[in-house]
């Protein structure tokens, strides 16, 4: 069984993921990351899901008959886990969510001792544990809560984004999920003025879906409050949704390029690089080049981008899912991180978000994904007449960026094309989606 899709396992409770599941991935993981001769410990954390409560209790098994010591640290955030795991010196940690995704589903994220999402080749060998199903039952662990891991956490928030937000109006979302528990104290501890909504901890309405008639809703929500600018977080706080004055959702790669210009004007960017992937835009690559900083894409969804950073000695990042890293704080994804550090570059410039964004070098962009399974995606690859019809566009439309090819991760077939002409993108557009539907429909 191969439990790992990209960097997490995801899957809907009792159908994919059980109580089973969760047993034997504590005990691997505790296994792959024990110390000969020496007693140790790994952390686990949880979304606010229902269905949390039984997977922490499973996994917390599972890692006690491994004889490792397990550290509850009870509803954190996947950020918390990376941090804590370093800060409490345990050898891993498990964070129990399935971030973005409806109430029904869960998993698990899995760090390293130094907060890192792990490895590709570390995932490879959890799994070889993980399928062998054996126990070797030696000596028990024990199980631990620490009440105070979110304090800790805050703690750390409020350390790094010491600045004064006084006169900014902020609308917070949480999505119901863990943020709930800290994003309003921490902006208020930084004079901002905060009007917040889906506010509950109510494990059933976790991650209300952004649709089109919700993001309409936030942005009257945004502009009803005056805010200067709104944050939407996911479940386990990992990434947020940026919204600008007007209530426009803002483009991940624009609010890269805005925090890379800060950090570099501020003396932050030693090492004039940023992260990103295949998908990130030209708009952002073109808009970095005139700051005199390069764009390092990662081709594989597989390895992320966590070793590439580590690799160009880059401390800022945008991953395959539109996540900012700003490994400078932390090693992995923080939603609540990211809105801080935008609301201190509008504090800083005095202008509103519209405003600066609308330097960015413009380009129109179609994004779209397609389901399939693992039977179409190889059909698919080995078709010739979508791989010839792809190679005559990109040909004949050499001031186009064209990106058709099916997820790693995913089962999932994505193109997404970017140009300064809007009719040449949407005529590239509706020529591979034809061909696309008409595949897909054969």
């Amino acid at each position: 069984m191969q439990l790992f899709k990209a960097d997490e396992i995801c899957g809907v409770v009792g159908v994919e993921i059980d109580a089973s599941t969760a047993f034997w991935l504590g005990y691997s993981v505790a296994i792959f990351f024990k110390k000969e001769n020496k007693k140790c410990r790994l952390i686990i954390g949880k979304d606010n899901r229902n269905s949390s409560d039984m997977l922490e209790a499973a996994v917390s098994c599972g890692i006690c008959c491994a004889g490792v010591d397990c550290l509850s640290l009870g509803i954190v955030s996947s950020p918390a886990v990376s941090y804590l795991t370093r800060k409490y010196s345990a050898i891993a940690g498990i964070m129990i969510t399935a971030s973005c995704k409806e109430v029904q589903y869960n998993g698990f994220k899995i760090f390293d001792e130094c907060g890192y999402v792990i490895s590709i080749d570390q995932r490879e060998k959890i799994n070889e544990i993980y399928n062998r199903r054996e126990t070797e039952f030696n000596e028990c662990g024990r199980i631990f809560n620490e009440k105070f891991a979110v304090l800790d956490y805050i703690s750390f928030l409020e350390d790094i984004s010491d600045c004064d937000l006084s006169g900014l109006n902020i609308y917070l979302n949480p999505s119901n999920g863990v943020a709930c528990e800290y994003s309003r104290k921490v902006f208020e501890k930084n004079n901002a003025k905060v009007v917040i909504e889906h506010n509950d901890f109510d494990g059933e309405r976790i991650n209300i879906d952004l649709n089109q008639t919700e993001l309409n809703r936030i942005k009257n929500a945004v502009i009803g409050c005056a805010a200067d600018v709104g944050f939407v977080f996911s479940a386990d706080a990992d990434r947020c949704l940026v919204v600008d004055e007007r209530g426009e959702l803002i483009d991940e790669n624009k609010l890269v390029y805005l925090i890379s210009k800060y950090f570099k004007y501020s003396g932050r960017l030693m090492v004039p690089k940023v992260v990103g992937t295949i998908f990130s835009s030209l708009s952002l690559e073109e808009s970095l080049n005139k700051l005199n900083i390069d764009l390092i894409r990662a081709n594989s969804e597989k390895n992320g981008i966590g070793s590439l950073l580590l690799k160009e000695d880059s401390i800022i990042g945008i991953d395959f899912d539109g996540r900012i890293v700003l490994k400078e704080f932390l090693p992995i994804s923080d939603g609540v991180l990211t809105a801080l550090v935008v609301s201190r570059i509008i504090k800083s410039e005095n202008k509103k978000m519209s405003d600066m964004i609308s330097e960015i070098e413009n380009y129109f962009c179609i994004k779209k994904s397609y389901n399939i399974n693992e039977f179409i995606k190889l059909r698919f690859k080995k078709n010739k007449e979508l791989k010839n019809l792809i190679f005559d566009l990109e040909k004949s439309k050499r001031d186009a960026k064209i990106i058709a090819k099916p997820s790693e991760t995913q089962d999932l077939y994505r193109i997404q094309i970017e140009g300064h002409s809007k009719k040449r993108v949407k005529q590239i557009f509706e020529r591979l989606d034809k061909k696309i539907n008409q595949l897909l429909m054969g």
